[in-house]
């Protein structure tokens, strides 16, 4: 006898635009699937005796394969998949994720906060109320969620959202702290539980953090958070908020959580939103901003890619892999006849703020088009996402064809394949509208910094 089960991290999923998904409901990792692949992973309930199944040789080698990739498990004995793993098809668009401020409280008062978490401007919903919201992104196939806040270790009820999205297979694949009221005891429940999230901690340098945090000492606690996480086997990431008090020592920052043994580590420029605006900062001027990153990029070649990095847009490089270095703000030209998505992650991956609006990204909070955005307390995510025609989607589904026909400038600008329009959440956050170019990405693209960056990976890889 041989029983072939579907191995335990794993559900099937299927929507009306991606009818065949495999979803990893630990990390939150999705796959879309061909047909072939997906009607042997259904046979794969742990109930059936593949002695008695006539396979042909291509079937045999997929699942051979499929096993060493230990998406299937082989047995001699029965072995039922759980309910949960069972493929279910909805009737909306494929969500490959949802990042959610389950809070706009925080037990700090971070003078950057874009959702002004002092004054708790975005209300919480109640314990029922989310819990309502896990049900609506079960019943619309979500197979991960972030959490983030305010600071989510504040709600009394996390460990109950959390356990609900635990009972429904859903990920928590990301979990976004200031790291302060985070304990060895509570990484002890993460394991109970079954969650293996990311922690992603706020640290902004080693000169800036207890600054822009408004917090003596509070560098020094999110450095011993680390310590603890990593020795308790948890993926730490590291977010660094950049500004005018910290650009100039992002080379010493990295040097410092290098020697913490991040897994990854991502920078953001700071925008003018929520509390930075009341900071009257003067704003780093972009390309000091990116002479910065080549000096981390130089140092960060030269140590052999210790970590995953995301300079913002402008590098990123898998841990180790110095040769699939990139830079996210260059897109791939696309072919005449096809429609790209001016962005993927608005589309696949949309931010719930704490009162339950729901945006097509975290970086258009406090912006023009929130006001416009749904609310899942009046409508479900499967609603939402079952039909192009509503608020959301004219943000979230929009095309490069549609920027280009709103923008001469950039439709007749040398770079358009390469650049595509660029980011909206920038363009709308630098003042020249949802369907403005982003001043970030033509100060990159003009300037030569695609070549830039390679010169400075030659360069520090020869030596």
């Amino acid at each position: 006898m041989k029983y072939i089960s579907l191995s335990k991290q794993y559900i099937l999923r299927g929507y009306k635009d991606y009818p065949y998904v495999l979803a990893n409901r630990i990390n939150g990792c999705t796959e879309i699937l061909d047909r072939k692949t997906f009607l042997l992973l259904e046979l794969c309930s742990g109930t059936i005796d593949f002695c008695v199944v006539y396979l042909t040789r291509e079937q045999k080698e997929r699942l051979d394969r499929l096993h060493e990739m230990g998406i299937v498990q082989f047995s001699q004995r029965q072995d039922a998949i759980d309910k949960v793993q069972e493929y279910r098809r909805t009737e909306n668009f494929f969500i490959r994720s949802i990042h959610w401020s389950v809070t706009g409280r925080c037990n700090l008062r971070c003078r950057h906060c874009y959702m002004s978490a002092p004054d708790h401007k975005y209300k919480d919903m109640s314990t029922t109320e989310c819990l309502k919201i896990v049900e609506q992104m079960d019943l619309a196939g979500v197979p991960a969620v972030s959490i983030t806040g305010g600071e989510p270790f504040l709600r009394d009820d996390i460990w109950t959202i959390l356990e609900a999205f635990s009972k429904k297979g859903i990920a928590v694949s990301h979990i976004y702290t200031n790291g302060i009221l985070l304990t060895g005891e509570m990484a002890d429940r993460f394991r109970v539980m079954g969650l293996r999230p990311n922690f992603v901690i706020s640290f902004d340098g080693v000169d800036g953090h207890d600054w822009l945090r408004a917090k003596k000492g509070a560098g020094e606690q999110a450095a011993s958070v680390i310590r603890m996480l990593k020795e308790n086997g948890f993926p730490v990431m590291i977010e660094t908020a950049v500004y005018d008090g910290n650009v100039d020592c992002l080379t010493d920052t990295y040097q410092l959580l290098k020697s913490l043994g991040v897994d990854y580590w991502k920078t953001s420029l700071i925008y003018e939103a929520g509390e930075w605006r009341n900071e009257g900062r003067r704003p780093v001027r972009t390309r000091e901003l990116y002479d910065a990153y080549l000096s981390v990029i130089h140092a960060y070649v030269k140590d052999g890619a210790p970590c995953f990095i995301q300079l913002d847009g402008f590098f990123a490089c898998p841990a180790h892999e110095l040769d699939k270095w990139y830079s996210p703000y260059v897109r791939e030209p696309l072919p005449e006849s096809a429609e790209g998505l001016c962005c993927a992650t608005c589309r696949f991956d949309p931010y719930l703020l704490p009162h339950g609006k729901l945006l097509p990204c975290a970086s258009m909070t406090d912006s023009e088009v929130e006001k416009d955005m749904p609310d899942l307390n009046t409508e479900t995510v499967g609603q939402i996402y079952s039909s192009a025609d509503n608020a959301f989607f004219r943000i979230a589904d929009m095309k490069t064809e549609e920027i280009f026909d709103r923008n001469t400038d950039c439709a007749a600008c040398a770079h358009r394949d390469e650049c595509q329009g660029g980011c909206r959440a920038m363009s709308l956050i630098e003042g020249s509208g949802l369907y403005g170019h982003s001043p970030v990405l033509c100060t990159f693209f003009h300037g030569g910094y695609k070549n830039k960056i390679k010169q400075t990976v030659e360069q520090a890889g020869r030596r």
